[in-house]
């Protein structure tokens, strides 16, 4: 359990086959229980030479731990946790968190690691209102046993900075992810709030 700025999270991984699984999740206090949640999840296994990005992740917290956690921790990176939004909710003055996964890119043959490039965009009611040109991205290499090379693009946005604050209303964080070895590109986005 981790005390985060809008309240507590507590992360749990499971190595689950393919396949559909419904998950439970109880709240108790004193032993009572307070609250119990239920919804599916579909597992499929990614190939090891599949290549594409997982979706965009919007956080609004992150902390350096103490410890490092272990291997598979979700949204932690070594003493790096970073705690998803899952309200989607920010403050104009928050700072606007994002992750994205990359799988299997293609590899520069002089440095020996990927060389990605990244550009983004706000928009509001599918208009952009703000843009990043397209630059390189710093990625950070992710450890995993399966064979598959995991790399992930982690940053934030301090809307505090923009130069025209964000009305309360709702945006959305479109990124476009340049492989510049393989010539491959990919667009993620994911939608939220600015609350009034």
């Amino acid at each position: 359990i981790i005390e985060a700025k809008n309240g507590w999270f507590v992360a749990h991984s499971f190595d689950l086959g393919t396949g559909k699984y419904t998950a439970y999740l109880g709240l108790a206090r004193g032993g009572q229980p307070l609250l119990v949640a239920s919804g599916p999840i579909e597992v499929s296994a990614i190939a090891r030479d599949a290549v594409g990005t997982s979706k965009l992740v919007l956080w609004s917290d992150a902390q350096i731990l103490k410890e490092q956690k272990p291997l598979k921790s979700p949204y932690a990176f070594g003493n790096l946790q970073l705690v998803p939004n899952p309200s989607l909710t920010f403050s104009n003055q928050d700072e606007l968190g994002y992750f994205v996964e990359i799988n299997n890119p293609g590899v520069d043959s002089t440095t020996l690691q990927p060389k990605l490039q990244m550009s983004m965009e706000l928009q509001s009611g599918g208009k952009p209102i703000s843009r990043q040109p397209l630059s390189e991205a710093e990625v950070l290499p992710l450890s995993d046993k399966s064979g598959v090379a995991h790399y992930a693009i982690i940053n934030s946005i301090p809307l505090s900075k923009l130069s025209k604050p964000l009305a309360p209303g709702n945006y959305t964080l479109k990124m476009k992810v340049l492989d510049t070895v393989t010539k491959q590109s990919f667009t993620v986005q994911e939608n939220f709030k600015i609350a009034g």
